[in-house]
């Protein structure tokens, strides 16, 4: 099944958030429930699942920013997001973090979209694990983690597929922008 997440035609070349999800996905079967080796293939399957939504976020932005762009250009805006901000955004749309008083009343209108909402509860999650996975050494992260993983990562990019373009887009979009990248500060 091909979507506009595999390649739309005016995608930067050589990043294709669908890879990285697959080669998640790969990563998850190899990967062993218990301390060794395959432990390694458990944590980059949920680093890359996260990795997958967060430049398939960042791509979506950048073609609705700058849609008749080129391929150049939109690479370069991609690469001024940072993940913190993004991260913030999520948890005031999903409703797990109070926004600012200011943009109370715009969050609470991106909420009432589910597919947006549910994107970005997901992102939350898969931040929150892939923190987990690259940096906490401590934590055990085996197979089921890495499944459940990649399972919200397609979980998230279908949703962000379905609000790809509406009016909350839009929204969405413009927050990200503002306050999601590094030139915003």
């Amino acid at each position: 099944m091909s979507s506009q997440r595999d390649k739309p035609e005016d995608e930067p070349s050589g990043l294709r958030p669908i890879w990285m999800l697959q080669n998640a996905e790969q990563l998850a079967r190899r990967a062993g429930d218990t301390a060794g080796p395959r432990t390694v293939h458990a944590r980059r399957s949920v680093s890359a699942a996260y990795y997958a939504v967060f430049h398939c976020l960042c791509i979506k932005v950048a073609w609705t920013a700058v849609p008749m762009g080129s391929d150049d250009t939109r690479y370069v805006l991609c690469r001024v997001f940072d993940h913190g901000p993004i991260d913030t955004i999520a948890k005031w749309v999903a409703q797990q973090a109070t926004p600012p008083d200011a943009m109370d009343g715009l969050l609470r209108s991106l909420a009432e979209l589910a597919e947006l909402r549910m994107f970005a509860r997901r992102f939350v999650q898969l931040k929150d694990w892939r923190t987990i996975a690259d940096y906490d050494h401590l934590r055990s992260v085996g197979r089921p983690m890495a499944v459940a993983a990649c399972k919200s990562a397609r979980r998230a990019l279908d949703a962000l597929d379905e609000v790809y373009g509406a009016p909350e887009w839009m929204t969405f979009t413009t927050l990200v922008l503002l306050r999601g990248s590094r030139a915003a500060r």
